[in-house]
């Protein structure tokens, strides 16, 4: 090292310590990758192996299932690594699947319990004379209601049957 490498690690020792962390982390993350081309890496060759050993060019005259034992055996090979490496997938489903239906039947069980101790009731008192009062105003809406239904269906009826009549052949059914 020569004296100005020196004099900068001296003055600026915080940027030496970013950069060892970064060198970390980037070593930490190279690290994490290639534990997972490591993990994907079986499962990638089965798939391989599967694929090769399906779709091997076979002559059109020959049938399916002519070849040889060792190619036979080579497909049934391919099929057992596939299936043991898309295992661990499955695993992983099943797992994934049981904790979200315990996740879910806790809080459905931490959702009814708040509900069962809330009290959703409430008690409104009306005297007697707004009672009496409110039974003629209900009763009132309740005429009003059936005059304006009355009016309408026989103003649509006359529509309707102004419509029709327009549509009938009038030689053919002038009696109607």
């Amino acid at each position: 090292m020569n004296a100005n490498q020196e004099q900068e690690l001296t003055q600026n020792p915080v940027s030496q310590s970013e950069e060892t962390n970064q060198t970390i982390q980037g070593v930490q993350k190279a690290d994490f990758y290639k534990n997972i081309i490591l993990f994907l890496q079986p499962i990638l060759s089965g798939l391989n192996k599967l694929f090769v050993a399906l779709f091997k060019h076979n002559s059109p005259s020959k049938p399916v299932d002519d070849g040889t034992f060792s190619q036979k055996t080579e497909r049934i090979h391919a099929y057992s690594d596939f299936i043991k490496s898309a295992s661990k997938f499955i695993w992983i489903g099943v797992i994934f699947i049981i904790i979200i239906q315990v996740w879910g039947n806790f809080s459905l069980n931490h959702i009814s319990d708040a509900s069962k101790r809330k009290s959703n009731t409430v008690t409104i008192t009306i005297p007697e004379q707004k009672v009496s009062q409110m039974s003629d105003d209900v009763a009132n809406a309740l005429g009003k209601a059936l005059v304006s239904a009355r009016a309408s269906a026989s103003n649509n009826l006359e529509q309707w049957h102004d419509e029709v009549m327009r549509r009938v052949d009038h030689p053919f059914l002038d009696w109607y």
